[in-house]
Formats: C-alpha cells, structure tokens, sequence
C-alpha cells in the first residue's frame, strides 16, 4: 500500500470541560498556532452528569454556548466543529478524546493541565487521565501550563526546548512533528542532551549533528545547543529538571514549550516506574510540555 502523504494541514483536537485550564488550551491553539482557512479545530467536550454539581461554568449546555459563540468571534466558520458526547461507562475521558481524534485524523491533541476536577493545590500531583494519556496517545499531545501569547514577546517568538537521546530515538519523532507548529523564521529551538556514555560533547556529536540537519531540513533560523555531561551515578530524570530550574532563574532565560520523546513500549509492564515526561509535567515551575511516541 502506498504510504500517505503528510498533510500540511493541521488538525487540532481540543478537550474543553469548562475549567480555566481547558479554556488556556484553546486560546492558545486559536491565538498562537491555528492558521485561517488551512486549519480544523475540534472543540471536544466529554459530558458527565458528576459534573453538573460543580456549578454553572461546568454544565455541558453552557460550555456548548460559550465555545459556540467564542469560536464563532475568532475563527473562520468552516475551520472548527464541535464535538459533544456523552462520557461512556468503563472508560475515562482521555480515552474517549483518543478515540475522537484518531477518528478525525488529529495532528495534535491540545489540553489543559487541571481541568475541572484536577487539585488546584497540589501541581505535582499528576491526575488519572493525564497519566493515562502520557501512555498511550494516538496522536501528540500538548499539555497547557500557562496562558502563552505570541505578542508578549519581544520579537513574537516562541522557545521550544527539545530533550533530545540518541540520533534515532522517539525524541527526534518528536522534533520532527512538532517542527510543523513552529515559526522556522523567528522561534528558538534549543536542543538539550545528555550525554550517558563515551562520545565527546563537541560539534561531531552525532546527535548535535543530526539536530542541525533537521534544523536545516525545517528551516529553522534560529538554534541553540546544550549537552549535559552525566556522572554513572546521576539520575537523568533529575539532571533535565535540574538543567531546566537552573536555566529559568536566570532573568533573561525563557521556555514556552518543552519537547520529549518517549517509549510506551519500556514501560507496558511498569506503568509507575520513573520517566522523564511525567517528571516533568508534574514540576511547578516548568512550561507547556509537548510529548510524542
């Protein structure tokens, strides 16, 4: 069978509950990433009677009111659909937006970090349904920490930092799928490795290199480059975060979204050992993660 050809078109699958989270998430996808005309976005809301207790914002009606009405103001009216089901038994959310966004050929599946039931109080306590889904996407995901707007930047640009293992790892699957989100002309890409074995950190690192071929391939103008160098005894979970507080008390640092790869298959059998994603998504201080298989 022929292979499909990649559409330039995206396809954005935006979960909504009524929570300030949700509304984040789309906001960013309508104000940052979507593009009039070329662009579908799917507003997906998962409809729970255990929800309309919560008050008004959370009712299904309302939600379909507000998201009807506000996508109308901002988008183009062929380039967003609403999609409101009934939650069914025996499965959670996230795997009923899965099964959605395989369903309409998503590119990108885009949701807040707390919805409407999530703990306000405790940020590194990652719920049920994200950490299902950090497992087991059909598509990749983007997990919204903060309302993030292009024009509170100085040059409009965003920074995307990419985590990146070996030449042929999930990580550069990620790179390459994000890269079609990003602006080549004024975003930043900063690669982050770290270096577990014997190769030397210079410019014949073969994961440097294959970073700036695929910069060169995207037409990114604007990179950078950092390599770790770990001890055996280290653990590379804490190295990234560390690397990543330590960048960001620094005044004139920044990161709007962070990139990892990642390998369902190391972990069918141990669902709760430590990986990097979920580390990172439950550190308070860190920005919008995107992960892909």
């Amino acid at each position: 069978m022929k292979a499909k050809t990649p559409s330039l078109c995206n396809v954005f699958i935006v979960g909504v509950d009524g929570s300030d989270g949700s509304h984040n998430a789309i906001e960013l996808v309508v104000k940052n990433l979507y593009r009039k005309g070329l662009d579908k976005i799917y507003v997906v809301h998962i409809a729970s009677q255990d929800d309309e207790h919560k008050g008004l914002q959370y009712h299904s009606s309302h939600i379909a009111k507000v998201y009807h009405e506000y996508m109308e103001s901002v988008v183009k009216k062929d380039d967003f659909e609403l999609v409101f089901d009934e939650r069914k038994k025996n499965e959670n959310v996230f795997e009923q937006i899965n099964e959605i966004a395989e369903a309409k050929d998503g590119t990108l599946m885009v949701l807040g970090y707390r919805g409407s039931s999530g703990s306000k109080s405790r940020p590194d306590v990652l719920s049920k349904g994200l950490a299902y889904l950090v497992h087991q996407p059909k598509i990749p995901v983007l997990v919204v920490r903060e309302k993030l707007v292009r024009e509170f930047r100085t040059d409009r640009e965003f920074k995307w930092l990419v985590c990146l293992e070996g030449s042929d790892s999930r990580s550069f699957k990620a790179l390459k799928s994000m890269c079609r989100f990003i602006e080549p002309e004024t975003d930043i890409v900063h690669g982050l490795h770290v270096e577990t074995g014997k190769s030397k950190c210079n410019d014949n690192h073969p994961v440097l290199k294959e970073f700036k071929d695929q910069m060169k391939t995207f037409e990114c103008k604007n990179t950078e480059f950092s390599f770790i160098e770990m001890d055996p005894k280290e653990n590379i979970h804490q190295l990234i975060n560390n690397w990543i507080k330590d960048h960001l008390k620094e005044e004139t640092n920044y990161i709007d979204f962070i990139i990892m790869g990642y390998n369902p298959v190391k972990y069918i059998n141990k669902p709760n050992e430590v990986n990097t994603t979920i580390d990172i998504l439950k550190q308070d201080c860190i920005p919008n993660v995107y992960f892909d298989h």
